[in-house]
């Protein structure tokens, strides 16, 4: 018999809702990680339990101090635990850390003298997350522990302060201490492995993946050629280290009238997409969006998308875009830089923009405009299909198992 458990930060889908009223913003993770369990639960047939520690802006951001546990049941059959804790600015990471260690023994407890075989899978490098997994394998030492790394921690706050950042080195130390527990590892960029000094463990490439339900959905949309204006879209945080400042030079550099660059999204490069918006009527900034279905509107007008995730950022190398996703399953020409987070499979479906100057973004954007519709229509549809086959939860998951059952 096996026993399946899953610890990371995934949340019962009601109480999502009312957590984002309070400002709760881990969104894309929720949905990432229901990608892969049901997805993992599907192809297996298999129930994983939950051990779940919340990722929340400490109090006041979030609009609660003291985070209190709940249990759930995700499918029939699971048992699934958020754990409470203490959310004090700077102490809440170690509250969490010992709530979850807490309910990883309570777990382990429970199926340590049961004889089972136990699979473990952890989502994300953090300490809460990695120490819990830990303690499974304390008690249970034949348990088998599997890190998924979607991103690494030093390039996720770019601007700590000094406090954040002795916090920081103190937790980049335990999580190495932690990493020797583990099996194996599934990173979402290749060249994390390197960076982690774990070329010689197992260790498997899965950028992330679609829900089965988005592809179907996407493969019944009609693709619409808009026979009005060429539209150049970008949706994401509007910074400048994104690449804002030279898209709007090289949007610039294009004369016809019938082309709109369309911004959703917000950023500390708001004002110069405002000012850039006041001399040129072509550029539109819808800013944040109320909801999703008003995203896919307006992607379903655009002609092609841009991802203008930086080949001068360090920490390109060492994730991989989700915009492309979002972008590549619309069935329309998307742009990018050749960054190290994107394996080598994609190019074929890109449309390379040779570096960040204004000049060679214009050019791959003259590109698209080069296509007749048909043409853009084949090459977008390709891509579609690629990301569609490829890279669903269900695809994604298959391959999990098999790096499971020859690493466990």
């Amino acid at each position: 018999m096996k026993k399946y458990l899953w610890i990371g930060n995934y949340e019962d889908v009601k109480k999502v809702a009312e957590m984002s009223k309070k400002g709760y913003k881990s969104s894309s993770s929720q949905v990432s990680q229901q990608n892969l369990i049901f997805g993992l639960e599907q192809t297996r047939d298999c129930t994983f339990d939950i051990i779940s520690g919340s990722v929340l802006p400490p109090y006041p951001n979030y609009r609660q101090l003291f985070i209190h546990s709940y249990s759930w049941s995700h499918k029939h059959g699971a048992n699934d635990t958020s754990v409470g804790y203490f959310n004090g600015k700077y102490i809440n990471r170690i509250s969490c850390q010992h709530s979850m260690e807490v309910e990883a023994d309570k777990w382990a407890d429970a199926h340590c003298s049961d004889g089972s075989e136990v699979i473990v899978i952890a989502y994300s490098m953090r300490s809460p997350i990695m120490s819990a997994a830990c303690r499974i394998k304390q008690k249970i030492p034949s348990a088998k522990l599997f890190l998924i790394i979607t991103d690494l921690p030093e390039f996720m706050d770019l601007a700590p302060s000094i406090v954040k950042k002795t916090l920081k080195r103190i937790d980049s130390l335990q999580q190495k201490k932690y990493m020797n527990a583990f099996d194996g590892f599934i990173l979402y960029a290749e060249k994390m492995a390197q960076y982690l000094n774990i070329q010689e463990k197992p260790w498997l490439l899965m950028e992330g993946s679609l829900s089965a339900e988005e592809c179907e959905r996407a493969k019944n949309v009609q693709i619409k050629q808009n026979n009005h204006n060429i539209i150049i879209m970008y949706s994401g945080t509007i910074s400048k280290k994104y690449g804002i400042p030279e898209l709007l030079k090289a949007f610039r550099l294009i004369p016809n009238e019938d082309c709109q660059l369309w911004l959703t999204g917000s950023g500390d490069a708001d004002v110069l997409v405002r000012d850039a918006a006041q001399k040129d009527p072509r550029i539109i900034h819808y800013g944040f969006l109320k909801s999703r279905q008003e995203l896919l509107a307006l992607q379903e007008k655009a002609t092609m998308f841009v991802s203008m995730r930086m080949p001068t950022e360090k920490a390109s190398n060492y994730c991989f875009p989700s915009k492309l996703f979002e972008y590549m399953i619309t069935g329309k020409p998307v742009l990018s830089f050749r960054i190290g987070g994107i394996p080598k499979e994609y190019w074929k479906y890109l449309i390379e923009m040779k570096s960040p100057e204004p000049a060679d973004i214009c050019s791959a954007i003259n590109q698209v405009l080069s296509m007749n519709d048909t043409e853009r229509l084949n090459f977008g549809s390709t891509a579609k299909q690629f990301i569609t086959h490829k890279k669903n939860n269900i695809a994604q998951s298959e391959n999990i198992w098999h790096f499971i059952d020859a690493n466990g």
